[in-house]
């Protein structure tokens, strides 16, 4: 036996019940082999640690052996074993430790840090594929999933921006472009504009020196009739400074009569009457009246001023007549004179003639008779002629008498039928009179008002076809009574419209049909007319016909003092 911790074995055999003996230690530590029997061990004065396994063979216990261990080695065996369990829990302790932190690294540093790099790499790179591992449904993975679902979001969100940001590039890129060639554009405008000042600067000064060479005054005004322009001609000829007069109003800087000199309403002048219709107005109806009293004739020619068909202004143009008035005058005067002087030799002519074909004289041969025919009819045109030439110079003087009585229309017109039936029945024209049965009698000039109607009806028949219908209609519209003339004649040229109501003025289409006429006819019955403050116009068709109206007030014609009648 050499552990000095035995003290004895003792085996038992259970068939023999032999003792076998071992090694016993003395006090000195010495160890004596002996084989004590039970009783010995009994009376050892020591304390043991006794160990006993059973001796088992097959199924059966046949025997059992017993360890004494002696107490020193329980007390060197617990300090052995405090030990080993002291440095067994510090290096459980360490492991534990390293177990925890590679768990916490594993758990929570390693997803962190995976984060990290994840979101390190969408920030460098922009890579919103980068995915976090979830490896577990804790804290950390819930994270991961929310991350990689914001990742998911980003990248559509990512994807979304870019297709915004290429889309608004190229629209950005594109209004750079349009932005470059407008500023070219405007570049290239601006420069235009230059030079368009240049020349309007170039113009207005040629426009300037232009109005003020004009002899004739000239005014512009706005829409309202106030003064925006005035040439150096218009400042002598009314007085007036053009920096006094701009902003005022037409009829405050000139002041319009009439033939009676009667003050011309706002709505009757011509700046006006151009605005409204929009279409130039000329007139010689009125005079300037200064303001000492004196009344000039002038000549006023209004023409609107239109920008896109819209009315932005009108300008006057008033051309002293006084020359010409003197010289109409002294015209109208001598062809009064001649007229007088060769009325009286072709009166006489006209009884001569009258006698030699009444048979007074003595019978005449046919070829006599013939040619004192031709004589008769050139001398009734003459007398026709001076007679003409002899109202005309009436009515241009001022001197005619107005005389207005009640009169019947309707029996006017029948006189007038009556007087030119032979000429009617010559050509088998028919004439239809169209009245309106309650239609009042009227005051009017007979004289007057009968030359008018004799005047259209003369013109209907001679130069309309044989067998062709004229018409006369009157009708009552507002305060005018209408009247109406129709014929389907030859018409009048385009070309010559502005020239009707002209002195001595005869188609070119009717003067090799028809060669006698004076071309005063509608001259004097637009005198007329207008004297009676009426008015007259036409519309005319090349072989088609021409339809005359006139306007007189229903009220009447005024009546007027002066020293002779129309013949």
């Amino acid at each position: 036996m050499s552990n000095p911790d035995i003290v004895a074995i003792v085996i038992n055999d259970y068939a023999n019940k032999n003792f076998l003996r071992g090694e016993k230690r003395d006090n000195q530590g010495n160890n004596i082999i002996f084989y004590p029997n039970k009783e010995e061990i009994k009376n050892l004065n020591k304390s043991f640690i006794v160990v006993t396994k059973p001796v088992i063979r097959g199924n059966e216990t046949i025997g059992s052996v017993t360890i004494y261990y002696a107490d020193t080695m329980l007390n060197r065996s617990l300090n052995t074993l405090l030990l080993e369990i002291f440095g067994l829990a510090l290096l459980l302790i360490g492991i534990s430790v390293i177990v925890l932190f590679l768990s916490i690294q594993r758990v929570i540093l390693f997803p962190l840090f995976t984060l990290e790099k994840s979101i390190k790499e969408i920030g460098d790179n922009k890579s919103f594929s980068v995915k976090i591992p979830v490896t577990s449904s804790d804290e950390i993975g819930t994270l991961a999933k929310i991350f990689n679902n914001m990742t998911d979001q980003l990248q559509v969100s990512y994807l979304n921006l870019e297709q915004k940001v290429s889309e608004k590039t190229v629209e950005l890129t594109t209004n750079v472009t349009e932005l470059e060639h407008t500023k070219q554009a405007m570049l290239n405008l601006l420069e235009d504009l230059q030079q368009e000042k240049g020349k309007i600067e170039f113009e207005k000064t040629k426009d300037d020196a232009l109005l003020g060479s004009i002899g004739d005054s000239i005014i512009a005004a706005d829409v309202h009739g106030k003064i925006i322009l005035m040439n150096h001609a218009g400042e002598g000829f009314f007085n007036q400074k053009m920096g006094d007069s701009l902003g005022r109003n037409l009829t405050e800087i000139i002041p319009l009569v009439d033939e009676r000199g009667k003050t011309v309403m706002q709505e009757k002048r011509p700046a006006l009457q151009a605005m409204k219709t929009k279409n130039k107005i000329t007139t010689s109806a009125f005079s300037v009246l200064k303001k000492d009293g004196t009344k000039i004739p002038v000549t006023i020619t209004a023409s609107p001023i239109l920008f896109n068909d819209e009315l932005t202004g009108v300008i006057t143009i008033f051309h002293d007549i006084r020359k010409e008035k003197d010289v109409d005058r002294m015209k109208t005067e001598f062809i009064s004179l001649a007229s007088h002087q060769l009325r009286t030799p072709l009166t006489a002519m006209k009884w001569f003639l009258e006698m030699l074909l009444g048979g007074e004289i003595g019978e005449l041969t046919i070829g006599q008779k013939e040619i004192i025919n031709n004589i008769n009819e050139s001398n009734e045109r003459m007398i026709e002629l001076v007679n003409a030439l002899l109202n005309v110079s009436r009515i241009e003087s001022g001197r005619i008498i107005i005389s207005p009585e009640p009169t019947d229309p309707r029996e006017l017109l029948n006189t007038i039928k009556t007087e030119l039936k032979g000429k009617f029945e010559e050509k088998k024209q028919k004439l239809i009179i169209n009245i309106p049965d309650d239609l009042p009698k009227i005051n009017l000039d007979r004289k007057l008002i009968r030359e008018v109607y004799l005047n259209l009806l003369t013109n209907a028949i001679k130069y309309s076809p044989e067998e062709s219908t004229i018409s006369v209609t009157l009708s009552k519209k507002d305060d005018k009574l209408v009247s109406q003339v129709k014929d389907s004649g030859y018409g009048i040229p385009e070309k010559d419209k502005n020239k009707v109501f002209t002195k001595f003025y005869r188609g070119d289409n009717i003067i090799k049909k028809v060669t006698d006429g004076t071309g005063l006819g509608l001259y004097l019955i637009k005198a007329i007319i207008d004297s009676s403050e009426g008015k007259i116009w036409y519309e005319s068709h090349e072989k088609e016909g021409t339809t005359f109206w006139f306007t007189l007030p229903i009220s009447g014609m005024k009546p007027k003092e002066g020293e002779i009648s129309i013949n």
